[in-house]
């Protein structure tokens, strides 16, 4: 994998609410962190779009459909072949291309990269995953979106994958693992949370046992996991609590003079505040389960945010995470696609 690093990273010109324009200011602030090389994928009116400047930096691959927003996953997937998606995903595929990154519809990006890259062995869904600020420090998110209903298993498989990417973005020997619940106690969750807790109590993770939502914001592990309905509702959440707190306080100091004046001595504090919880900052997500990697980013990301997704691209073909990610399916025990007759044989035993 680490072969890899010296490949271009492709990406979306047809995914976002901004259009090419924003795409296209992040790969520039990309090209001038070293960051590159890439490739841009799009129609022949979006790739026309490039400054002089650029087309001598970067390569480009034309595509003649585009994957709407509001599309159904699957049925785009299987539609639109000739979508800058499969485009892209295709160059990945092919060893010509290092990863994929877009801004796009993130059904259709894992629809098509199901698709096109296959899984890896031993997961039976992939997820996506996102780093979140905590009090005093990050952690790993997943699933946020890919799967709305979970087995046992799969919250099993989803530990494996969230655990090694933490080793790797957080720079963990040993992450903490948690399952998301409404409680600590063991008689919490729901049937399929209290089975898949007892698959992981027999993994060699370090698993913590359930976890409730404040795990998130205190940093109370290192990963959390849960499923794609909870998780995705759990970011923004997230997400919106930042920034909603960012307002009130804003308003706040601007009431009154005393406000105002201990606003301006607190700038720098707030400034570097601000930043250490800009989601922006943290990038896309990648889909942890993949034969390669695609990381998809939110639609309303501007250059800054396009770019920290193009780092976090580049950071885990240098570190060959999908390589990481086999491993640790490969060596944990009970984590590994199973039927549900051998879940519930191996639940009873324990």
């Amino acid at each position: 994998m680490k072969g890899l690093s010296k490949h271009p990273i492709v990406i979306d010109l047809m995914g976002g609410d901004f259009g090419p324009r924003v795409v296209i200011s992040a790969v520039e602030l990309a090209l001038k962190d070293g960051l590159g090389p890439f490739t841009l994928v799009g129609t022949e009116d979006a790739l026309s779009q490039l400054p002089d400047s650029l087309t001598t930096q970067v390569d480009t691959l034309v595509a003649s459909e585009v994957i709407g927003m509001g599309e159904s996953p699957s049925r785009a997937a299987r539609a639109k072949k000739r979508s800058s998606m499969h485009v892209g995903i295709r160059a990945v595929k092919e060893g010509d291309a290092a990863a994929f990154v877009t801004s796009g519809n993130s059904g259709a990006a894992l629809a098509v990269g199901v698709l096109t890259l296959k899984r890896l062995k031993g997961c039976d869904r992939p997820a996506i995953a996102s780093v979140l600020p905590t009090a005093d420090g990050e952690i790993v998110l997943l699933d946020l979106g890919a799967n709305a209903e979970v087995r046992p298993a799969q919250f099993a498989q989803f530990a494996v994958l969230g655990a090694a990417y933490a080793q790797l973005t957080l720079a963990l020997e040993r992450p903490r693992v948690g399952l998301l619940s409404n409680g600590t106690e063991l008689s919490k969750g729901t049937d399929v949370l209290r089975n898949a807790h007892r698959l992981l109590s027999v993994t060699d993770l370090n698993y913590i046992g359930f976890v409730e939502g404040d795990a998130l914001p205190m940093g109370r592990c290192d990963v959390v996991v849960t499923d794609g309905f909870v998780g995705n509702v759990a970011l923004k959440l997230t997400e919106g609590v930042i920034e909603g707190l960012g307002v009130r306080l804003k308003a706040h100091l601007k009431k009154s003079w005393r406000g105002r004046v201990v606003g301006k001595l607190l700038r720098p504090v707030l400034r570097q505040f601000a930043g250490e919880v800009d989601w922006r900052r943290f990038g896309g997500a990648p889909l942890l389960g993949l034969n390669g990697t695609i990381v998809v980013s939110h639609g309303r990301s501007d250059q800054y945010a396009l770019c920290a997704a193009l780092k976090r691209a580049r950071q885990m073909v240098n570190e060959g995470l999908t390589q990481k990610l086999t491993e640790a399916l490969e060596s944990t025990p009970y984590a590994g696609t199973v039927t549900s007759t051998a879940e519930l044989s191996l639940l009873h035993s324990t």
